[in-house]
């Protein structure tokens, strides 16, 4: 069975168009998630120091006298901006036992005696050179 001229190349040519479309979507794609990962491995490295440094801030301007550390983590996201890295993380802390000079406060019990007890849940907003360890607390609101 003969075809007329032309119409046998109307499926190969859809073919190779939509092939040719897959290809170009593939790399994007790729890309998007290695940038994901990069993300995340960022978050990863970079997140603890930045709390670190937000603790430390309040601990700095808070009025009390005793320490505060963190008690958990509510949430944190890594700001989609090119340079530097900026952070946002809700976080609740803890009133502890330490001062709030002393060494070692990580490691300083939280309080439990009724009327002591005191915790506290803060927005922070860090930027951070990382490779500089160079950080800015660009925002701070605690309630509680």
């Amino acid at each position: 069975m003969l075809f007329p001229p032309g119409r046998m190349a109307l499926p190969w040519a859809l073919l190779l168009l939509l092939l040719d479309c897959q290809l170009l979507v593939t790399p994007v794609s790729y890309r998007q998630e290695k940038w994901e990962q990069n993300d995340q491995n960022e978050m990863f490295q970079y997140f603890p120091p930045t709390l670190e440094f937000a603790v430390y801030k309040f601990n700095l301007l808070s009025k009390d006298k005793n320490a505060y550390r963190v008690l958990n983590v509510l949430s944190a996201k890594q700001e989609k901006v090119d340079s530097p890295v900026v952070f946002s993380m809700r976080v609740t802390l803890g009133r502890t036992k330490c001062r709030k000079f002393e060494e070692n406060i990580d490691n300083c019990p939280f309080h439990e005696v009724p009327g002591l007890v005191n915790t506290i849940v803060c927005y922070f907003v860090v930027s951070t050179h990382p490779w500089k360890t160079d950080f800015g607390l660009l925002k701070s609101s605690c309630s509680g």
